[in-house]
């Protein structure tokens, strides 16, 4: 499987083996300690204040917050996994990204805030 995710149902520190394989039956393993931690209620809270609209959208994604955010910390990806150049302007608590030029489709919204990471859903059409 290209790009594997696993989800943690708990935190806790886990052993991680990756086996990677190639079309000529060259292989190799990456190991790593990921050490999950039980943030839930933060990020329920983070989510609960970020709001992002309107979706679908057509011409620009307006990402509102109560918490403070950088410019830089907005990344947009597309359902590839390729990183999509974003122009953010802002506006007080109102961040907007301009989407009229791209594909339609589906996009993964990453916003780090407070330290924190959340993802969101974005439709573009």
């Amino acid at each position: 499987e290209q790009n594997p995710v696993h989800v943690y149902s708990s935190a806790g520190s886990y052993n991680v083996n990756l086996y990677i394989r190639n079309e000529i039956q060259s292989w190799d393993t990456v190991s790593n300690v990921v050490t999950v931690i039980d943030n839930t209620g933060f990020l329920e809270l983070l989510s609960g204040n970020i709001r992002i609209y309107p979706v679908p959208a057509r011409e620009e994604v307006t990402i509102e917050s109560t918490y403070s955010l950088i410019k830089s910390g907005i990344k947009v990806y597309s359902a590839s996994g390729n990183e999509m150049q974003v122009s953010v302007t802002n506006n007080g608590n109102h961040y907007t990204i301009d989407v009229k030029k791209w594909i339609p489709g589906v996009y993964l919204v990453k916003i780090l805030s407070q330290g924190k990471i959340l993802f969101r859903k974005l439709v573009v059409y």
